[in-house]
């Protein structure tokens, strides 16, 4: 049986684990932060949400996913020298998803050379 006490916690716990997503936390890092699984906290920011702040939990996954065309634009800008956050700015994505793109890159060169 839900309590007005347990419904403040809960409450107090969901505004927690959104001001962690939309400073750029993953479902996974809150996950471990409250013992939870990631799928479990996607859940919760989805079904605690109003339709705007869950719209906007999903601009900004959607800013993290990039196109191919944004794969191949971000090796070539690594190759010229630009910084994982000139090249977020300029792409519109994370500097996170640019950093992962940028290793993978760099690990692909270097076998290359090997």
């Amino acid at each position: 049986m839900k309590t007005e006490h347990s419904e403040e916690l809960f409450q107090d716990r969901f505004v927690q684990m959104y001001e962690m997503y939309l400073d750029g936390d993953s479902y996974e890092k809150i996950g471990k932060r409250f013992k939870l699984s990631r799928e479990r906290v996607r859940q919760i920011l989805k079904n605690r949400s109003s339709e705007d702040e869950y719209e906007q939990i999903r601009k900004r996954i959607l800013s993290k996913r990039v196109n191919t065309w944004q794969v191949k634009e971000i090796a070539n800008l690594i190759k010229t020298g630009h910084s994982c956050r000139q090249i977020a700015e300029v792409l519109g994505c994370s500097v996170d998803c640019v950093k992962r793109i940028s290793s993978k890159y760099k690990f692909q060169e270097l076998r290359k050379v090997s």
